[in-house]
């Protein structure tokens, strides 16, 4: 089995996107990559096709209630068997999964352990590492947008309270606990991920489809950022209303969320822009360079994955724009959209975001206007 954990923020969804396309070419090179979340082949964000391996391990991380353990087992049981059947019971020698939703700590890790080891499976993983602030500043896009969930405030703010590099730990924990891990450097690589995996897996790449020069699960820049932002706070604002009424709404969906996966899947190649000063960029190098020299010594320099906790220029300090300015193109271009979504999110929602709009830009008010006679 070859495993592909991420690490977060390391290209996952474009190379499971890239597996997804190549399941043919790779099923006739003897591998079994189950395509899993259909959005990766249109190259779309994605989840990878570890869901099944991703809940037998988080079943250990659940103390079983009381009275209940017999049924724990049980259950525990019956999804092992599941997890076995579908990826190993099968004419292929080779099984891909890939999944950064996979939770690593001691539990997990032992579990996981375990299992190979009752089947007698060999076990490779794969990890990409990418240097911390490079990582830094792309989760706080990432994070901004994560579901519309967006908060108001500056790299500054953001950094204020992350700890260590979560890539340092995370590898120490595989390269502790299992005999063939591979780690390799996102930022060396992240312009052909594919073929770094590839060679650490002896996958004959040439026999395969190319990696489409394709962003996949980009982060919003900053206008983006403050549109979807104003779109959370008048869908805040709906679910207040709709509470009042005694019908709150259900419904697995949210406008700030679809709209941001809109302008994710949409505008694929758009760059993003960080705002941070002189200043703080010498703050994270300071906060980074002993963990990252100490990862250097003991593991980076084995696998040729060596982190640097230097900009070196590659984040230059921009002017820091006002992260509250609304660009009423995208406002515009988030509202044309929306209101085709209301089989996601019904129509309840349509006036609230009407009035709203009024503040702001009367092209948009109309839209939404316009959606409810749809």
């Amino acid at each position: 089995m070859i495993l592909h954990v991420g690490f977060v923020k390391t290209g996952s969804s474009a190379l499971q996107s890239w597996l997804a396309n190549n399941a043919a070419g790779l099923a006739r090179q003897g591998i079994f990559y189950e395509k899993g979340n259909p959005e990766s082949i249109k190259y779309n964000i994605g989840s990878g096709n570890g869901e099944r391996l991703r809940l037998y391990l988080n079943h250990f991380l659940r103390p079983p209630k009381t009275g209940r353990r017999l049924h724990r087992l049980i259950h525990q049981y019956a999804r092992e068997k599941r997890l076995y059947h579908r990826y190993f019971k099968n004419r292929y020698k080779t099984v891909i999964i890939s999944s950064e939703a996979i939770v690593l700590n001691d539990v997990t890790v032992a579990a996981l352990k375990a299992f190979v080891e009752k089947y007698h499976i060999e076990l490779k993983i794969i990890a990409y590492v990418r240097d911390p602030i490079d990582f830094l500043f792309s989760l706080y896009a990432h994070e901004m947008r994560l579901e519309g969930n967006l908060k108001a405030q500056s790299i500054e703010t953001y950094i204020r309270d992350r700890g260590e590099h979560p890539h340092i730990a995370l590898s120490y924990l595989l390269v502790n606990n299992f005999a063939d891990v591979e780690l390799i450097s996102y930022n060396k690589h992240k312009r052909d991920i594919a073929r770094a995996f590839c060679n650490a897996t002896r996958i004959d790449y040439e026999k395969l489809d190319k990696m489409l020069p394709i962003r996949v699960n980009r982060s919003l820049d900053i206008d983006e950022m403050a549109v979807i932002r104003v779109i959370g706070q008048w869908w805040d604002q709906h679910l207040d209303q709709m509470a009042e009424t005694g019908n709150p709404y259900t419904g697995p969906e949210s406008a700030p969320g679809l709209a941001s996966r809109y302008l994710v899947n949409t505008y694929k190649h758009k760059r993003t822009e960080i705002a941070a000063t002189e200043a703080t960029l010498q703050t994270l190098e300071e906060k980074y360079r002993k963990s990252v020299e100490a990862f250097n010594e003991d593991i980076g320099q084995k696998f040729s994955c060596a982190l640097s906790y230097r900009y070196d220029g590659k984040h230059k300090p921009v002017v820091t724009k006002d992260i509250d300015h609304v660009d009423i193109s995208i406002l515009r271009d988030i509202a044309r959209y929306l209101i085709t979504q209301k089989r996601s999110l019904g129509e309840d929602w349509l006036a609230c975001f009407a009035a709203c709009a009024s503040q702001l830009d009367s092209t948009a008010s109309e839209i939404f206007r316009r959606g409810i006679n749809m």
